[in-house]
Parts: C-alpha cells; sequence; structure tokens
C-alpha cells in the first residue's frame, strides 16, 4: 500500500516538476525582448511555439537526408524521403495527448516483445506479472505496461490510441479553458501520470479484495471442518490468481473520455456499423463487471476494471484542480531551492 502511494505520488510530483521546467523555458523563449508586454504566455502560444520549434527541427533534418541520400538510386532516395516525410507529418501534426499514447503503446510493446522471448519468460514473470500473494509491490506498477497475449494487447493499445488520446487531449485543454489554472506548454507528462496512476489505483484495489476478503476466506473455508480440503482450495484458488495488463488504466481512460465528451459515439470494433452513445458503451462495460463482481466471474479482473473507472471519475471532476495545486506546490519547492543555492 505504503509502496503504491509513494510511487504514485512520487511519479505526480516528478512529472509536475518537469512540466513546470517546460513551461518555463518557453515562457521565458516568448517573453525576451517583450518587455512591453503584461504577464506570461499563454498555453496556446506556448504550445503552438514548441509546435513551430518542432517544425524548423524537422526541416533542417529533411534537408540533412536530402544531401545523404543524395546518391542512393531514385526509387530508393524518392521512397525513403516520402516516408520520412509523412512520419514527420505525422509527428507534427499530432497532438501531445496522442504523443502520450504513442509512447505509452511504445512500452507496452516492448515489453510484450520480451514476453515472446523464451530465455526472458521466467524473469517477465517474476517482475511483471502481480501475485497478490507473492508480497512484491513494485509489480502493481509493472503490470500496468504488460501483456502476454497479442489479442489482449491490442484491445487494450486500441482502446489506448482511439480514447486515450481524447482523454489526455482534454486533460491539456483544461489549463487554457478553466480559470485560475496555471499554463503549461507541454500535457505529456500529465498524460503518463494519470495513466500510470489509473494502473496503479486499479491494480490496488483488485490486491486489497484479494488479500483482505479472498484470501481469509479462502482460509476459512480449507480450515473448516465442514468442507472438505480438495474441495475448498478448487473453489477458491482460482480467486487469487497472478494478473496483469493495462486494462485497469485503459478503464481510467475510457471512463474520462465518457465524460468529458459525452455525446461522441462509438463503434463495435468487430461492427463497425453498429454505433452507440459513448456513455451507454461505458456504463454497459461498468455494469458488466459489477455483475461479474457478484456473481464470482474470474475471466477478467472485474475489480481493477471498476478500480480504473472509479479513478477515471474521480480525475474528471478533480483532476485539473489536483494537477495545478501539485504544479504550484513543486514550483514553490523549486524556487525555495534555488533561491538557498544562491
Amino acid at each position: 500500500m505504503q509502496f503504491s502511494v509513494g510511487v504514485g505520488a512520487g511519479t505526480y510530483g516528478l512529472a509536475a516538476c518537469y512540466t513546470n521546467e517546460d513551461t518555463r523555458k518557453w515562457a521565458k523563449e516568448l517573453t525576451q525582448g517583450t518587455w512591453w508586454r503584461s504577464g506570461g504566455p499563454s498555453s496556446q502560444e506556448m504550445q503552438r511555439a514548441r509546435r513551430f520549434a518542432l517544425h524548423k527541427s524537422l526541416t533542417a533534418q529533411l534537408k540533412q537526408w536530402v544531401d545523404y541520400t543524395k546518391n542512393w538510386p531514385a526509387i530508393m532516395r524518392v521512397y525513403f524521403q516520402r516516408a520520412w516525410i509523412s512520419v514527420a507529418e505525422a509527428r507534427l501534426n499530432s497532438s501531445d495527448g496522442r504523443k502520450a499514447a504513442l509512447i505509452i503503446l511504445g512500452l507496452n510493446s516492448a515489453v510484450f516483445v520480451a514476453w515472446q522471448i523464451p530465455v526472458l519468460r521466467s524473469r517477465m514473470a517474476a517482475s511483471f506479472l502481480h501475485s497478490p500473494l507473492s508480497g512484491k509491490s513494485y509489480t502493481l506498477v509493472t503490470s500496468a505496461f504488460s501483456h502476454q497475449n497479442f489479442i489482449h494487447m491490442g484491445l487494450n493499445m486500441f482502446a489506448l490510441v482511439s480514447f486515450g488520446s481524447a482523454a489526455f487531449d482534454w486533460l491539456g485543454a483544461q489549463q487554457f479553458g478553466i480559470q485560475n489554472l496555471e499554463p503549461e506548454s507541454t500535457y505529456i507528462y500529465h498524460s503518463f501520470a494519470f495513466y500510470l496512476l489509473g494502473g496503479i489505483f486499479s491494480s490496488l484495489l483488485s490486491h486489497v479484495v484479494a488479500t483482505r476478503f479472498r484470501f481469509p476466506r479462502m482460509l476459512a473455508a480449507l480450515t473448516a471442518g465442514n468442507v472438505s480440503t480438495t474441495a475448498a482450495h478448487a473453489a477458491n484458488a482460482t480467486s487469487i490468481l497472478p494478473s496483469l495488463g493495462a486494462s485497469g488504466a485503459i478503464y481510467a481512460t475510457v471512463t474520462l473520455s465518457a465524460l468529458a465528451i459525452p455525446d461522441a459515439s462509438v463503434s463495435f470494433i468487430f461492427f463497425p456499423w453498429l454505433q452507440m452513445p459513448i456513455s451507454a458503451g461505458v456504463g454497459g462495460l461498468v455494469l458488466l463487471d459489477i455483475v461479474g463482481v457478484s456473481r464470482g466471474w474470474r475471466v477478467f479482473d472485474h475489480w481493477a476494471h471498476l478500480g480504473g473507472a472509479a479513478f477515471g471519475v474521480f480525475y474528471f471532476y478533480y483532476g485539473p484542480q489536483l494537477w495545478n495545486w501539485t504544479r504550484r506546490r513543486v514550483s514553490q519547492a523549486t524556487d525555495a531551492v534555488s533561491w538557498k543555492k544562491i
């Protein structure tokens, strides 16, 4: 419990610190030589400046690649340059929310690839699979990036890129959509912190249910005189199995998206012609998990799903204010340390 709270708070504070540093950098960049201006630049101005700087950097890189490939065969040169331009345009036109989602996708993909290497599987099982009775705390974090099955990862990452990008963009929009919130030049760090906190909270809820409720019931069943040991063990052992996957964090992003964009419509991945309001879709998923908990289903980690959904609801109502409060406290602490050094 303490480890999860510490990692969550530390990650959140670190994300606020990196955001503040990047914001200060761009605020200083935009205010140099503008003595007539009152107040600092807005979030939109700093984000436009970052995009312009990226465009300038990509243009310079393209010129370097054109010079480097000038002696290549014409067909190879043309295809390479077109591919490079396509990637550069996608990078330039992607929002910070989509970039954050793609970074998280890359981390999950790297862990998935490691699972597929036979020599690493025992180590992966020890470090990226959370077993509530193992006594390990760090796997509450690492398991949120871990998938063994391609279909499991594919569905989660599809939801992350589709809904996570929208949820992350909503988080960024709050910094210039609500009064008295601190301007920021990027919300990539905030988006990553939200994903990680959603994963930690959902894993922690599942862990508490397994260790504080299921395990004592299992021990009671094993020691009861009117129930055979074999039958009790068979009935209860499946309730405390190791778990992994980003589903809890994904539920947090999907729930936040449903609350932030209630008029959006979603379609089934296998039946794209069937559409429904996102609120109905997410509500149906949550209801299914509630039924799964009440019926004792073990196919999915329903408690982790519900924990992720609960975190998404909490962050919709209190997240922007909490983020703003954290950034201000981190800024004050950083200024105090800098003043002492002087």
